[in-house]
């Protein structure tokens, strides 16, 4: 059973799941855990579907009401992506929660006769929860400031520095050997 956002899909062909990862383009040194370093992408599907206008076995129970099948998932796929929300999607591979539709195309192919053929593309949204924790310090080491009023800095009179030639510190080793 292939059904999308509630709607099933008669037909399901071509289904392609993408499940990346992304790892660091830099060294890792020897003893690090590997794991730090990738980063698992988005699930991405693509597949190729056909809702018929008359649908055989199960369908045509489930769809006993609705009069034009094809027009009816062609509207579906137009509300979903103006709806912009998250979606689940079942396929015989699995069943995918948070995903959105990224891309419908429609088949304009005239050998399947009254039917609305498709290829749609989903993206999985990953949901995070922000938790915020705050950290009151019990004893802050950093002394309360003083005020100590406003003072001039003091002047330091200014003396005049020796010759070069009679200080100790501006002669070079080199120079006493040659001498």
């Amino acid at each position: 059973m292939n059904i999308i956002d509630g709607f099933a899909i008669d037909v399901v062909d071509n289904v392609t799941i993408s499940r990346p990862s992304q790892s660091t383009e830099f060294p890792v040194e020897r003893g690090v855990d590997v794991a730090d370093h990738v980063r698992t992408l988005p699930v991405k599907i693509s597949l190729q579907g056909t809702v018929s206008d008359t649908p055989i076995g199960f369908f045509v129970l489930e769809r006993a009401e609705i009069s034009k099948p094809s027009e009816a998932a062609r509207e579906h796929f137009k509300a979903i992506q103006e709806a912009r929300s998250l979606i689940t999607v079942v396929l015989a591979q699995g069943t995918f929660t948070n995903m959105v539709l990224v891309n419908v195309t429609e088949i304009d192919n005239s050998r399947i006769g009254d039917a609305y053929s498709f290829r749609a593309e989903f993206k999985e949204i990953k949901l995070i929860d922000n938790n915020r924790v705050f950290v009151e310090v019990a004893n802050p080491r950093a002394r309360k400031k003083r005020k100590r009023g406003s003072k001039s800095p003091k002047e330091t009179p200014k003396q005049a520095p020796e010759p070069a030639a009679k200080t100790k510190r501006n002669q070079s080793i080199l120079h006493g050997l040659i001498n």
